[in-house]
């Protein structure tokens, strides 16, 4: 099997964007390739753009007509699922390159509306018992803060850290380092969850080209699936997660003390605490403590989420995985780091996947 790398990789800036084509056209102008295939991930391209046949649409607009496109979805891991296919159909030695595109524009959706489609990723009966996303989360961290004695002053560490590391990121939705007090005065969504523990509806795009060759390897990937609700795995819900990191790190023959620095899908603060125990950096129900320690601090035993995150630099849900990979391009080649690792999880981590980075 041949090696696959991330050679080029580019992020549109996310926020309110008026515009998918645009958006499209503005993380690929950078990167200078004809590429053997595009795979191409939204769940938003049809309904904004007013068009289907959206393989075929994605690859004229970006100005390849003529390349080979595929569309996919995973929910909230579709960008991470792009760079898992792409990476065995180039390691198999079919094509050369593959030119890997996400874009959301959920900005064209009334709150309600995308409330909805948020909560569709849940199975029927759980949605029509009142479930939502943030309530699913809430839910998690009250049994896991009562299991483990957690302390909730957790959830706030997290969400000041990564809102002061996306203050940094210029692709970030919200450049805007917050407070304690700004945190605990805004808005209960689902208690004890706040405004501030919630990432923000964004829109945004990424790409990144992966080839047989370029400086940042793609050395391990994980995949695993559980149940589409949450309500029959409330005593393990991040089971698959853990899964997908041990096979990724099976892969790679590495450990989690290998790894240097994480991406994590904290669309909800609770997420990522519970993901770096899935991960193995810290033990089941150690987490928060770590998190107050200052262990996923920048200058932390393992700095987790320098970009920004969901929370700061936003959730364009379906591109999201992908823009985890671009970050840790970027950061791979411009620090002295070696090793990383991105956990993009789809739906309540039903549909998940982890991949490790080196240099």
């Amino acid at each position: 099997m041949r090696g696959v790398f991330v050679r080029d990789a580019s992020i549109a800036r996310f926020g309110k964007r008026n515009s998918m084509i645009e958006m499209l056209e503005e993380c690929t102008s950078g990167i200078n390739a004809r590429p053997d295939l595009i795979i191409f991930g939204s769940m938003s391209f049809s309904a904004t753009e007013m068009q289907q046949n959206t393989a075929s649409a994605v690859s004229q607009c970006i100005g390849f007509p003529r390349v080979k496109c595929l569309c996919f979805d995973t929910s909230s891991s579709t960008g991470a699922a792009l760079v898992h296919y792409g990476s065995q159909l180039i390691a198999t030695g079919r094509y050369r390159e593959i030119l890997v595109i996400a874009a959301d524009r959920l900005s064209a959706f009334d709150t309600q509306h995308a409330t909805g489609v948020f909560a569709s990723v849940l199975p029927r009966h759980e949605r029509e018992a009142g479930c939502t996303m943030p309530s699913i989360a809430a839910l998690l961290w009250n049994m896991y803060a009562e299991r483990y004695h957690a302390n909730q002053d957790a959830l706030m560490h997290v969400a000041i850290k990564n809102h002061r590391n996306g203050y940094r990121n210029p692709a970030a939705h919200i450049r805007k380092i917050i407070s304690e007090t700004d945190y605990l005065s805004s808005r209960l969504v689902s208690t004890p969850l706040r405004v501030l523990d919630c990432a923000p509806v964004s829109d945004g795009a990424a790409a990144a080209l992966l080839a047989n060759q370029g400086s940042v390897r793609i050395a391990g990937i994980g995949h695993a699936c559980d149940t589409l609700g949450i309500t029959s795995r409330l005593s393990d819900p991040f089971r698959a997660v853990r899964e997908a990191a041990q096979e990724a790190y099976s892969m790679c023959s590495v450990k989690p003390s290998d790894i240097d620095l994480a991406e994590l899908h904290d669309a909800f603060t609770p997420f990522e605490i519970m993901e770096t125990e899935a991960c193995g950096f810290f033990e089941v129900g150690k987490g928060a403590e770590a998190v107050l320690q200052g262990a996923t601090d920048e200058n932390g035993e393992i700095p987790v989420n320098l970009s920004g995150g969901l929370k700061s630099r936003g959730h364009p849900v379906s591109v999201s995985g992908l823009a985890q990979i671009v970050e840790i391009f970027k950061l791979l080649n411009d620090e002295s780091k070696r090793k990383a690792l991105a956990v993009s999880i789809g739906g309540a981590a039903s549909n998940n996947f982890v991949t490790v980075l080196e240099t």
